[in-house]
This record gives structure tokens, sequence and C-alpha cells, in this order.
């Protein structure tokens, strides 16, 4: 039950930053910021995976 809480609150955090690099596409003017955007995205999808695996 703690995983799954963990997962959803990964998950809600991780689109609220993906929600605002998409609106302030500026922010991505750092390569750093645009692998560290790419890297939020790969783990919010692996967290969505397992919640859908467990349930």
């Amino acid at each position: 039950m703690e995983s799954k809480m963990l997962s959803s609150i990964f998950i809600i955090i991780g689109t609220l930053v993906e929600l605002y690099l998409l609106w302030n596409p500026s922010f991505f003017s750092n390569e750093y910021v645009k692998f560290a955007a790419g890297s939020i995205v790969v783990l919010d999808v692996l967290a969505l995976l397992e919640i859908l695996l467990t349930i």
C-alpha cells in the first residue's frame, strides 16, 4: 500500500513538473534541464506502469 502511495505521489509531482516545462518552453535552453525533464518523463511512465501491473 505504501509503495502505491509513493508511486502516486511521484506521478503527481512528475506531472506537475512536466506541465510547468510545457508551459515555459524557454526553460529548455539548458541541456541538463532537457536531460532532467526526459528523466522525469521516463520515471513517471515507469511508476505508472508499476501501478498498472499491480492492479
